[in-house]
């Protein structure tokens, strides 16, 4: 039969935007359409902390790896926030977008050019632009320290891939069809997924919603509902997995990746049995 939930949380004043557990998964941070963000304890069911992070509503929200702070960002003024949570209040307003900031993410960056980073975060845009940011004890994100451009169209996707063979690298999907690899250290472009020849082409003929690393793999999908897997550290198409019959809205791999997991806009779901060394096309 229909199992009852554990614990419902109530009180919310607008539709809700986006929610994350926290690290230690015994909070919830909840994102309100209207510009709210509420901090939960899942254990009694209370309201820790509250805020109306931006006056103009709020487009999305991520965590930061130390788990203490979250980023939230606007949906009309182009701004960005970090807030601390055992602070209370905001440390810093990012305020260098010329368009609304649409996806976040962050990575730890303990050496190279920046070996006084505790934490990057990376910021991507309707202005078709990433930037970075430098969290420190002196200076709270106060100026981005790259910009980094290339894409031709609003950025639509941001994934970390932090690994011993592909360290620090950024991964930005754009409307162009395009992705791009970044590197943390140059913040430079490393590579572009469907070049040829010294030429960029379109990787696939729509727009990208969706990346996920499987591995080494990169997975692919995107607004035709096509999913690619792609060798990320030589450029290199490796085959398609499938082609949904909307477009990709979310792609999830198991532990052991040995399965990939396909959403689409559609609600069509598919899991596939994943071979992250195969390179048929």
């Amino acid at each position: 039969g229909e199992r009852s939930p554990g614990r419902v949380l109530r009180a919310h004043d607008s539709r809700a935007a986006t929610c994350l557990l926290m690290g230690d998964n015994a909070k919830l941070v909840a994102a309100h359409q209207q510009g709210f963000v509420r901090v939960w304890d899942l254990i009694d069911g209370r309201i820790v902390w509250e805020a109306e992070a931006h006056r103009s509503g709020l487009k999305t929200i991520s965590l930061v790896v130390d788990a203490d702070h979250f980023v939230t960002s606007s949906c009309l003024d182009n701004t960005c926030k970090l807030w601390s949570i055992s602070k209370g209040k905001c440390l810093a307003i990012f305020r260098e977008h010329a368009g609304l900031v649409s996806h976040m993410v962050s990575l730890s960056h303990p050496q190279g050019r920046l070996d006084d980073t505790r934490i990057l975060i990376v910021s991507g845009s309707e202005d078709r632009t990433l930037r970075v940011w430098l969290l420190n004890d002196r200076d709270f994100a106060r100026k981005s320290v790259f910009t980094l451009e290339g894409h031709k169209g609003d950025i639509t996707s941001l994934l970390v891939q932090d690994s011993k063979e592909c360290p620090q690298i950024v991964c930005s999907g754009s409307m162009d069809g395009t992705v791009r690899l970044w590197s943390m250290d140059s913040g430079k472009c490393t590579g572009l997924l469907g070049a040829r020849a010294g030429r960029s082409h379109r990787m696939l003929a729509k727009p990208i919603t969706c990346l996920r690393f499987a591995g080494e793999r990169l997975i692919v999908g995107d607004s035709f509902g096509r999913i690619v897997a792609w060798d990320s550290l030589n450029n290199r198409k490796l085959y398609q997995l499938h082609e949904m019959r909307a477009n990709v809205a979310n792609i999830q791999v198991s532990e052991d990746i040995s399965k990939v997991v396909v959403l689409s806009s559609a609600n069509e779901l598919v899991v596939f049995d994943f071979m992250p060394y195969e390179t048929k096309t």
